[in-house]
């Protein structure tokens, strides 16, 4: 059996709620990698805050559903580092659309986290044969 590779390459649309001017960064990770059809790989959407408190934060990220389908979107530790609370506010796959949609904000403090982390880690799986499919 002829094994052939999609490859995955990303960059996230994203929304990210600071209480400074400079402005926090998000980004998928890594952004790029070479699998094959029939495999499972993950990404991390990372934020960082650039000097920035960051309370809540959100992306919608489009993927070709001819190539990938999610499997999960699993929160990561950014927003709860420092032992706070937080709250999952959206959290939707829809392989159909090829786009995946997620909000998360921190509760009961009026203080944001600084240091850089993993928003969420999605894991997709490769349906597709070959192709390129952005992270966008």
């Amino acid at each position: 059996m002829k094994l052939k590779r999609v490859v995955m390459m990303g960059s996230a649309v994203i929304c990210i709620f600071a209480a400074s001017a400079l402005g926090a960064q998000m980004s998928v990770e890594p952004v790029y990698q070479e699998v094959f059809h029939g495999d499972n790989v993950t990404v991390d959407i990372k934020v960082y805050p650039e000097e920035s408190e960051v309370y809540s934060a959100s992306y919608t990220l489009h993927f070709d559903n001819t190539l990938l389908n999610v499997i999960s979107q699993t929160q990561g530790a950014f927003l709860s580092q420092d032992g706070g609370n937080t709250n999952v506010v959206v959290n939707n796959i829809k392989n159909t659309l090829g786009k995946i949609e997620y909000g998360e904000s921190r509760m009961g403090t009026d203080v944001g986290v600084t240091d850089s982390g993993v928003l969420t880690t999605i894991t997709f799986h490769v349906i597709g044969e070959e192709g390129v499919s952005s992270l966008d």
